[in-house]
């Protein structure tokens, strides 16, 4: 099974201010880094300057806008991966790079962030209010279980002894 290969680009991303001031080298290698990205936003940048040309500098930008995020690998994902391409999961190919998938968090809105980053803190914090929430919800149900058959069992008690 190969790689999909049809990539789109969302107008919202490349309309942002931060994509707007990138130098052409640096626009133009978030494209190649995009068209070649496997079906999870996974890619070698190196393979790109060396296949299409730019420099590490341009990379270097990427990564200081957040457009991408690096790992020791040498590989980088693409952060807005999931707004610019919509792949059907009956068709995609799972990453390779499995470790630095494990290192990265999917915000709400699809978008990839470091696990340890404040932004996926915020989201992991949310999830895990709500997973509180939930708990005391089902912990208030027990307890109200309990509470009717304690009262009916009172009940039960004091009109067998009126008798």
């Amino acid at each position: 099974k190969t790689m999909s290969v049809k990539r789109m680009f969302d107008r919202t991303i490349i309309d942002m201010d931060k994509f707007i001031d990138l130098p052409m080298s640096s626009k133009a290698l978030y494209f190649l880094l995009g068209m070649e990205a496997d079906d999870e936003g996974f890619v070698s940048p190196k393979k790109i300057l060396r296949v299409h040309g730019g420099s590490d500098d341009d990379i270097k930008i990427l990564i200081a806008k957040a457009l991408v995020i690096p790992f020791e690998s040498g590989v980088v994902v693409i952060t807005d991966w999931y707004d610019n391409n919509w792949l059907d999961a009956r068709r995609t190919k799972p990453t390779q790079y499995q470790k630095e998938k494990k290192a990265l968090y999917l915000t709400r809105n699809k978008k990839y962030v470091l696990s340890n980053s404040e932004a996926s803190i915020e989201e992991k914090s949310i999830e895990e209010n709500k997973r509180k929430a939930f708990e005391v919800v089902e912990q208030t149900k027990e307890e109200s279980e309990n509470t009717k058959k304690i009262m009916n069992d009172i009940r039960k008690t004091l009109f067998s002894n009126s008798k």
